[in-house]
């Protein structure tokens, strides 16, 4: 059982790839906080919005941690949609502390900026607003939030790339 466990791991971990250029491109990944080096996920609820929190990884609930990241053209920022619930990122009010949340009906385009050393930060469109995640009261929840630009950990995010095919996708 311990080794098919391992197996099992090791053929998960080869689909994702850090994504180390200054340039994102339109495709799936893993969003990873670099404080507190967890995961955005966001679930399905019976209305929007939903939270979104960074966690850790859990590979019963993996399509709630996948996001399609993508920029049509025309587009002034990136859409992130979540391959699990189906719902998008989008902060309901543009000013600071405000929730970045899961919507079912509505999606904020994002810029997605290179920040250095592999990390990116996400800014809320035609603002100096950030996304920033801050621990909750339980220990190993992270949530986003508008803030101001600190170019502190918080407001950094690896994104790893997510290397398979929606048909792999519905898999998962």
């Amino acid at each position: 059982m311990m080794l098919k466990n391992l197996f099992l791991f090791i053929a998960s971990a080869s689909v994702f790839t850090i994504v180390n250029s200054q340039a994102l491109e339109n495709g799936y990944y893993l969003i990873k906080s670099v404080q507190g080096a967890k995961l955005a996920c966001n679930f399905a609820g019976t209305q929007s919005p939903t939270t979104i929190t960074f966690t850790d990884f859990s590979k019963i609930d993996a399509k709630n941690f996948i996001w399609q990241v993508s920029k049509g053209l025309g587009d002034s920022g990136y859409t992130l949609t979540n391959l699990g619930s189906g719902n998008k990122a989008a902060a309901a009010a543009q000013e600071v502390g405000a929730h970045v949340d899961g919507f079912s009906n509505i999606a904020t385009q994002f810029a997605i900026e290179f920040s250095g050393n592999g990390t990116f930060a996400i800014k809320s469109p035609n603002q100096n607003l950030f996304w920033a995640v801050f621990q909750q009261d339980e220990p190993n929840i992270f949530m986003p939030f508008l803030e101001p630009a600190s170019g502190g950990d918080e407001e950094k995010f690896l994104f790893i790339a997510a290397n398979f095919s929606l048909q792999q996708a519905s898999n998962i």
